[in-house]
């Protein structure tokens, strides 16, 4: 994950596979790529797009409000698809973990 001889997007794609298997050690590099510039624009999406889903993943909800920012200041409709469907995820882990379900009401 630290190691910056692999391209960011390879690295965030570990972080997301760790945090599929209950893993956070990905957690910042994720958080900080969020809003990290490529070098271009395809490059910055494709950044920005693996940084959610390894959040998402990930699972903590402490992330939840840096990526509510970044879905609704992004541009890019498929950074903020991406960051919306982490914000997901992570609300419906929370309401149905191990600890307890919290029922919604409607």
């Amino acid at each position: 994950l630290e190691d910056e001889a692999y391209y960011v997007q390879v690295r965030l794609m570990a972080a997301r596979v760790l945090g599929e298997l209950g893993q956070d050690d990905g957690y910042e590099l994720a958080l900080h790529s969020l809003t990290r510039s490529g070098e271009d624009d395809t490059e910055t999406m494709q950044i920005r797009v693996n940084a959610a889903l390894a959040l998402g993943a990930i699972g903590r909800p402490e992330a939840l409000e840096r990526l509510r920012q970044v879905a609704e200041s992004e541009n890019d409709p498929r950074v903020q698809v991406a960051t919306c469907c982490a914000i997901c995820r992570i609300i419906q882990r929370s309401a149905t973990g191990p600890t307890t379900a919290v029922p919604v009401e409607n």
